[in-house]
């Protein structure tokens, strides 16, 4: 039986509340290979761990629960995956997990990849780069780590709705930053809510809104601290959110209650002067 506007405590690689193709959207971020250890966050310690298993252990455990999506996604459905790289703590190489899933989700299930979005944070991430500024010499440079995949899949056939109450307002946001591959967004600020990695709001934003019409079905199969479940409320539509900690699950219900928390989104400009060309950043109050 389908539950609607629900957020369940549950393991999502068997979702039996949910039928077979009843969900339109999934918007989710699935638990990190590494880096966090959630069990500790949860008993208030120290969180930031390393991997206490393989890549290939948490690509199989992936495909487990992006098969049970598969099941209850509707034909031309959407399930939107955020998932950056991770570094091996043991050699500080990287490993490219947003390749891995997608080769997982399109050669062993059979979503279809329809889009690939770079979620530009901005600020916060991985700080490398202080290793070249000790060491200035060839060979000692590693990048900052500012991004994240948004890995845009699809089942089936396309499907398209022409629904004049959900028409894209194109306005400077939409035709300046949303229309590229790659979206500006500052990450949540520490502490501003009890979990190690929430997704901002303007995310699940833009998601929802893109590829879903009101009263459709939204579902996060990683519900976490409930960052699609209530933007997908707010936006009218149905929900459905899962998470096996409890503690999360309470979070996500609380936040059903708030208003949403929609920062002014940022417009790269280019600018010209004599001498070159420089890019800034233009605060755009249009949501």
């Amino acid at each position: 039986m389908m539950v609607l506007k629900k957020i369940i405590c549950g393991d999502s690689r068997n979702m039996e509340e949910l039928g077979k193709n009843t969900v339109d959207l999934v918007v989710t971020s699935p638990y990190y290979r590494n880096a966090i250890d959630y069990q500790n966050h949860i008993q208030k310690k120290w969180y930031r761990t390393s991997s206490k298993y393989s890549t290939r252990e948490y690509i199989t455990e992936m495909k487990i629960h992006f098969k049970e999506a598969y099941r209850v996604v509707k034909n031309g459905g959407i399930c939107c995956v955020i998932i950056g790289n991770e570094l091996d703590t043991e050699d500080g190489s990287i490993v490219p997990l947003p390749s891995y899933l997608t080769a997982m989700m399109t050669r062993s299930l059979k979503w279809k990849l329809q889009e690939e979005i770079i979620w530009y944070k901005v600020t916060g991430g991985k700080k490398r780069f202080k290793v070249t500024v000790k060491i200035p010499y060839p060979t000692y440079y590693y990048a900052n780590i500012l991004h994240e995949n948004i890995l845009i899949f699809r089942k089936g056939d396309k499907r398209h709705t022409r629904n004049e109450a959900d028409r894209i307002i194109l306005n400077d946001v939409a035709k300046k930053e949303v229309a590229n591959s790659v979206w500006h967004i500052p990450p949540v600020p520490p502490n501003h809510i009890d979990h190690p990695c929430p997704f901002p709001e303007d995310l699940a934003y833009r998601l929802i809104l893109l590829y879903s019409n009101k009263g459709e079905t939204v579902l996060d199969n990683f519900n976490g601290s409930g960052t699609t479940t209530k933007v997908a409320s707010k936006l009218k539509r149905d929900f459905v959110g899962y998470d096996m900690e409890k503690k999360y699950c309470r979070i996500a219900r609380q936040r059903l209650k708030s208003e949403l928390n929609l920062r002014m989104p940022l417009i790269p400009v280019w600018t010209k002067n004599k001498e070159n060309l420089f890019s800034s950043f233009q605060v755009n109050g249009e949501v």
